[in-house]
């Protein structure tokens, strides 16, 4: 798949959510993207953003998504750059006061049904939460192990994720199974 395409694809969750709500903040998209993954990690087994998820002060944020709007933002300092970053401009913008928006639709055929849903699902619960209850829903257990580890590694594990959403113990062992 070429670049582009590619770029698409990893960025069609997010403008699917952004396409739905419109012009929101990065918190706010990272938190509808996390809960609905959780969801989606709990009952699939696996994520439906395919992102890695970082702890951070506010709660956990899909690592290259938020690399990919800090390119677009103008505030990178280049490190994570890939072949993608250059289509990234093509597809979302950022505007003063921190609000991403998208400047084309999702990409509908690398979003699977359940992802739709789960997506739809996180956006309709969040959609008008307050930053304070995004930020206190986003740490749960999951966020909490990652936040507490020594040193810098502060990704959250998709099986704290699957925990912490109530997964039961065959979810856990087949996403156990699937990560070997």
């Amino acid at each position: 798949m070429e670049f582009e395409q590619e770029t698409a694809k990893i960025l069609a969750p997010c403008l699917y959510v952004l396409n739905k709500t419109g012009k929101i903040s990065k918190h706010h998209l990272s938190k509808i993207l996390y809960f609905a993954d959780k969801s989606h990690i709990a009952k699939y087994g696996r994520t439906l953003t395919g992102q890695k998820y970082i702890a951070m002060k506010d709660g956990p944020v899909p690592s290259q998504l938020y690399d990919f709007i800090k390119f677009v933002e103008g505030i990178s300092d280049g490190f994570f750059q890939t072949a993608h970053v250059q289509y990234v401009p093509n597809l979302i913008g950022f505007s003063p006061r921190y609000y991403v928006f998208a400047k084309v639709p999702a990409e509908m055929k690398f979003l699977s049904v359940s992802a739709v849903k789960a997506l739809d699902e996180s956006i309709i619960a969040n959609k008008d939460a307050s930053f304070g209850a995004r930020r206190d829903n986003s740490h749960d257990s999951a966020w909490q192990e990652a936040w507490e580890r020594p040193g810098k590694n502060k990704e959250l594990s998709i099986i704290e994720i699957a925990k912490s959403a109530g997964a039961n113990a065959a979810m856990i062992d087949y996403i156990k199974a699937t990560m070997q």
